[in-house]
């Protein structure tokens, strides 16, 4: 009986053994590259001037592209995430020279890395904006050239974004959009001050941080600018906003950003009288002039202020608006005392948010007088 139970457990624990070492040592599946991107890959390689010989593994005689150099795949589905083509500074580099659109047979790319390469003066090729799962674009020193294609602005997944050392022609471009990505909280650069020609720029929600680069106020065609919600790490001091002339700005989106500094604000702002909309919500601001005579805001339809800190009544000059305004937002503003009867000169206005503010007194009849709420 003894014997044949230690029989018994010899036979199980040999069993669990052998078990647990085919589990340990099974080896996953290799999933080999998909042919469509290895066919691409050799068309790439047929573009190219490859001195140094640094893509040697690149063959039709080596079947699985995933295992070449420079490549990397998704072990589960063999699709190419990402391209390492980076060229050193060396006699040995890699030159790419091709402008094929090559690079649209890999929906799966992730990471891109063409620097330090001769593209001869080419621009970049629009169809990049196209590459939805992109979140690393490096295009440092590869001599393009011309405009940076408003088409970039499509990767909403970019985490990085490397276009120095090229001859862009920045003075052309008239419109550029990076808001919604994730830069890192990195700065905003301050070479977008010399675009000369741009009308529209969009940096709302992108994680930039520091200060807002006084560079910015040399666009002197600028219409819309929005650098609102950036993780309330973007700032301003008092000189940040100080514009020297008058640009033709209709749309400014500063929301979230820490205005506490610029205690000139509202004369700062006065310098856009083509504005339409203005946007500060959460400034930290708490300066609001209740006895300034004029304000230059002849053209403002959206005012919102709501979420700052000013700590004092209503002014009476938001009268002054009467002609344009829309929309006026004060929500959660540290407003006190009484409503004015002023408001009631607001005869255009379809939307008045006065909640949350340490208000009182009877509300005006003037009030009544806004038939468009």
């Amino acid at each position: 009986m003894g014997a044949s139970f230690a029989t018994h457990m010899l036979l199980l624990l040999w069993f669990f053994t052998a078990t647990f070492c085919l589990s340990f040592f099974k080896a996953e599946p290799h999933v080999s590259c998909n042919e469509k991107e290895k066919q691409a890959l050799l068309t790439l390689k047929r573009g190219l001037t490859d001195p140094g010989n640094l893509l040697s593994s690149w063959s039709s005689d080596q079947e699985d592209c995933c295992r070449w150099e420079r490549v990397r795949c998704d072990n589960k589905t063999g699709r190419v995430t990402e391209l390492h083509l980076s060229s050193p500074l060396d006699a040995d580099g890699l030159w790419l020279t091709t402008k094929r659109g090559w690079v649209l047979e890999f929906s799966s790319l992730r990471y891109l890395d063409l620097s330090w390469n001769d593209f001869n003066r080419a621009c970049i090729s629009s169809f990049l904006g196209s590459m939805g799962n992109l979140r690393h674009l490096d295009l440092r020193w590869a001599n393009f050239s011309g405009l940076i294609p408003h088409q970039l602005g499509n990767l909403s997944g970019l985490r990085y974004l490397d276009l120095s050392g090229n001859d862009f022609n920045r003075a052309g471009l008239r419109y550029l959009d990076l808001s919604e990505n994730d830069f890192s909280r990195t700065g905003i650069p301050s070479f977008l001050g010399s675009m000369g020609n741009l009308r529209h720029l969009d940096l709302h929600q992108a994680n930039f941080s520091g200060l807002i680069p006084h560079q910015l106020g040399n666009l002197s065609s600028l219409r819309y600018l929005d650098l609102g919600d950036n993780s309330r790490y973007l700032y301003a001091d008092n000189h940040s906003l100080d514009i020297s002339v008058s640009l033709p700005l209709q749309y400014l989106g500063l929301s979230s950003i820490d205005l506490h500094k610029e205690v000139d604000w509202l004369q700062i702002m006065s310098k856009f009288p083509s504005l339409s909309e203005l946007h500060l919500y959460y400034c930290q601001l708490d300066s609001l002039n209740p006895s300034l005579g004029f304000i230059n805001f002849t053209s403002l339809r959206v005012l919102v202020l709501s979420e700052n800190h000013f700590n004092h009544e209503i002014p009476n000059w938001f009268s002054n608006l009467s002609t344009t305004l829309l929309q006026l937002d004060l929500m959660s503003s540290s407003m006190k005392g009484e409503i004015p009867e002023s408001l009631g000169k607001l005869k255009h206005l379809e939307f008045l948010d006065l909640s949350s503010n340490s208000l009182n007194g009877p509300i005006p009849q003037s009030l009544g007088n806004l038939s468009e709420m």
